[in-house]
């Protein structure tokens, strides 16, 4: 019952068993590291703690945010925005750390392998300055697990301080798989050795990325944020094209978004013409997989289709032309949610005309229509005819648009469903379109 009771309501077990080692070492911890902005918080019962809100998680920094939430995992439901920043307003008193160092001492008398214990007692030194006693704790606590976050944490910093890229990369990768939610503390690190110019440095991480961690997705969407070139990434994901771990779909879509995010258009496109395979690369042209012959990547500079309640998008196979393939619209019965179907490109200022052909059958108030926009702004610098009725055979359309010479370095072509209001999304029917085209405007 005492070993029971040990993680949850460490006095109680302590009742039924004074030397109960878990009990003991949950108790210092939670003296150091107050869950709701009381020293005393660990001597109270813990029924009812739920996770820790998002909210107090973002009022918190550094190591303090570290030790909360991986030391002392949970917070208490009735603590409110006051009590978890008085948590972190300062270091706790010379007293509180000689609680905690008796508790500590008293866990590791029972269970000398206690890794939470030693943590505390790494902690403390680290408070009190002694940075030597505090690495040989801290590394004894991460030596018996891995699972001792805080640890691992300031093992991480102290090598990197201590100009050590290995331990460094070794402890952040264990650190992330353990807590990817903190990835924004380690990624200050992580972004200086990725563009350290030091090549052993830059080695080592990337024989980490090479191992496919988990959090090599959220790396790459959070790298162009903390470096200084917005290329380091690109650097990163290129060493890892020939691999036996090469760049996923979802990794590419996290850094092109973010170099969207930020208006870097050319360098997103060049980043997308990089990873292409070669038999794609002679068929580039205004706009991409116009045919929709390839299944789309998802990849801003293809097609982007995003489904939506009472509506399908899908590529299929044209009824009656073998081997053909087209866009395929299924609207309705009732309120249709189409969310559209995307593309990004980069076109120079200019004259332009986008063709294409549809079949179909769609009725409602309003009907599917091509756009053509400014990226940054939004702005509509052209539109096709709206669909509405019946086409049971191959129909041509075509639109024109000017790209002007400012704030439109990027366009976006969507299709949508032109309503402007709930009722306007009452549609029913399907559409076919196929043999999309853009080309310049002979003057």
């Amino acid at each position: 019952l005492a070993a029971y009771l040990a993680e949850e309501s460490p006095q109680a077990a302590l009742r039924l068993q004074a030397d109960e080692p878990t009990a003991l070492a949950a108790l210092a911890d939670r003296t150091l590291n107050p869950r709701d902005g009381a020293a005393d918080n660990a001597a109270r019962p813990a029924a009812g703690r739920e996770a820790m809100n998002d909210i107090a998680a973002i009022r918190m920094d550094g190591w303090a945010e570290i030790a909360l939430k991986a030391a002392a995992a949970r917070l208490s439901a009735a603590a409110d925005e006051h009590g978890a920043a008085a948590a972190i307003a300062g270091p706790p008193s010379s007293e509180i750390q000689a609680q905690a160092r008796d508790w500590a001492l008293a866990a590791l008398r029972e269970h000398p392998l206690n890794a939470r214990a030693l943590r505390v007692l790494g902690q403390i030194a680290a408070l009190q300055g002694e940075t030597e006693r505090a690495a040989r704790l801290m590394r004894a606590a991460a030596d018996r697990s891995l699972g001792e976050s805080f640890a691992v944490y300031w093992l991480m910093q102290a090598s990197f301080e201590a100009k050590d890229p290995q331990q460094a990369v070794a402890y952040a990768d264990v650190f992330l798989r353990k807590r990817p939610q903190f990835l924004d503390h380690a990624m200050p690190m992580l972004a200086q050795l990725a563009e350290s110019g030091d090549e052993r440095s830059v080695a080592l991480l990337e024989s980490a990325l090479v191992n496919n961690p988990p959090w090599r997705q959220r790396f790459f969407e959070g790298l162009p944020k903390h470096t200084r070139d917005a290329r380091t990434a690109l650097n990163r994901l290129l060493s890892l094209k020939e691999t036996e771990a090469p760049p996923t779909l979802p990794e590419l879509n996290a850094y092109l978004s973010a170099l969207i995010k930020n208006d870097r258009y050319e360098l997103a496109y060049y980043t997308w013409l990089q990873f292409l395979p070669a038999s794609e690369l002679s068929k580039i042209g205004y706009l991409n997989n116009a045919s929709f012959e390839a299944p789309p990547t998802g990849l801003p500079f293809d097609w982007v289709m995003r489904q939506g309640r009472g509506a399908t998008i899908d590529i299929a196979a044209v009824p009656g032309e073998a081997g053909s393939l087209g866009l395929l619209i299924e609207l309705g019965p009732g309120r249709a949610e189409f969310h559209g179907v995307t593309q990004m490109l980069l076109l120079s200022p200019g004259e332009y005309r986008l063709k294409g052909k549809l079949k179909g059958e769609t009725h409602g108030p309003r009907g599917l229509q091509w756009r053509m926009t400014c990226a940054a702004t939004g702005k509509e610098i052209g539109a096709g005819p709206m669909f509405l009725g019946a086409e049971p055979r191959w129909s041509r359309f075509d639109f024109d648009f000017t790209v002007p010479d400012a704030d439109c370095r990027a366009q976006e072509l969507r299709l949508q469903l032109a309503a402007r209001s709930a009722s306007e999304q009452l549609v029913h029917g399907s559409v076919w379109y196929d043999d999309l085209s853009i080309a310049r405007v002979e003057e």
